[in-house]
């Protein structure tokens, strides 16, 4: 019915190519997804270990939010220079320790690329809970930001 109407993404100028974003919609299913299905051993995914959770902080209202994908320009570890990416930590199921984060990035062909980013098990790395938690617990940040909040 509407031939022509799609083009190959190779007929795009490569400068319009460079600043594809995908999709946060899109991104944050596939991270709901991740979440459980990330393991690769069945029997651990059949009892349910290794679980992670998208992570959270608490709002102003002190409720448990998931923390949205965010848009970043950073260095990938395995990088040589920042590129602009989208990322969301996760952390162990029902607990606020950070365990990985994910990011995706757009190449150049146009075809996104999923990068994850485990963190070493004997490591314990503060999640957006206990990293909140901290500065709130510190005095001379806390009163600075009461001041900000004003």
């Amino acid at each position: 019915i509407y031939k022509g109407i799609f083009k190959d993404i190779k007929d795009m100028p490569e400068d319009l190519r460079n600043h594809l974003r995908y999709s946060e919609d899109v991104f944050r299913v596939q991270s709901k997804v991740y979440e459980k299905y990330h393991v690769e051993d069945p029997s651990v995914f059949y009892y349910g270990e290794d679980a992670w959770s998208i992570a959270k902080y608490k709002d102003k209202d002190g409720k448990d939010v998931e923390v949205q994908p965010v848009y970043q320009v950073m260095k990938l570890p395995s990088e040589d220079q920042a590129e602009f990416l989208l990322t969301l930590p996760f952390t162990v199921a029902k607990k606020e320790n950070m365990v990985s984060w994910l990011a995706i990035r757009m190449g150049s062909d146009g075809v996104p690329d999923m990068v994850l980013i485990k963190f070493p098990q004997q490591t314990s790395v503060y999640g957006p809970q206990q990293f909140n938690s901290k500065i709130n617990t510190d005095t001379a940040i806390a009163s600075q930001l009461t001041l900000l909040s004003q």
